[in-house]
């Protein structure tokens, strides 16, 4: 984490961060996980019956995925994985756009992909809701967002983790609005920690719903509440 770096490591220069915030994140933590399958069956999407085999075989599976190497058994999971859900005609049509916003030298990227599959580095970090509690408490303001309709890190997850870190709660369980219309939910932690769901978006908030994404961190950015 940037601001983890530049609080924690860089003693001779510091960046000057006031807070940060992160959406859908994925903490490393078996949480994020093992709530995929109630979320699932939460939202409609398996059957009761699937939904009682899987819950039984959970744990006995996390226990033996964990001590398996992660990215090799994504790699033969790939095909069909939530990442290929994308229209690729959709990315290809936007190259142009997209190097001229970049500033890309043309000729230098010879294949538009959403996601460069090919860097090399070695997952050595387990957890890093540690971090979320170490730069919340040093005064850091933090806004956690998800979009409640992420089958990838799902909200509810996302909600066990910051319910670890033991804050009381400053303003309870609410909806928040864009224009007349509910937008999601919210709550406000001490330490200057706030949580909020958008309703209907997925697992990249800002694609699936622009314009509530860019009224609630306005609002955030300008200490307004949502």
């Amino acid at each position: 984490m940037v601001a983890t770096s530049s609080c924690l490591r860089v003693k001779s220069y510091q960046l000057n961060s006031a807070g940060y915030l992160i959406g859908n994140p994925a903490t490393g933590e078996v949480i994020d996980k093992n709530v995929r399958v109630p979320y699932a069956h939460n939202m409609g999407i398996i059957s009761d019956e699937i939904y009682k085999v899987m819950d039984a075989l959970l744990f006995q599976l996390s226990a033996s995925i964990t001590k398996t190497k992660e990215f090799e058994w994504r790699k033969a999971i790939s095909q069909g994985w939530a990442q290929h859900v994308y229209c690729a005609t959709r990315c290809s049509s936007s190259q142009m756009q997209s190097e001229d916003a970049l500033h890309i030298q043309k000729g230098t990227v010879p294949e538009w992909i959403r996601c460069n599959d090919n860097l090399h580095y070695a997952k050595d970090l387990p957890s890093n809701v540690k971090y979320q509690c170490k730069l919340t408490s040093q005064g850091y303001r933090a806004f956690v967002y998800s979009g409640d309709h992420d089958l990838v890190v799902p909200h509810i997850g996302t909600q066990t983790w910051i319910r670890s870190l033991n804050y009381s709660i400053i303003d309870d369980w609410r909806s928040w609005f864009f224009g007349e219309q509910v937008a999601g939910y919210t709550r406000t932690y001490a330490n200057n920690l706030t949580f909020a769901t958008v309703k209907g978006a997925g697992h990249t908030v800002p694609e699936y719903k622009p314009r509530e994404s860019l009224a609630m961190i306005k609002r955030w950015l300008s200490n307004q509440p949502l």
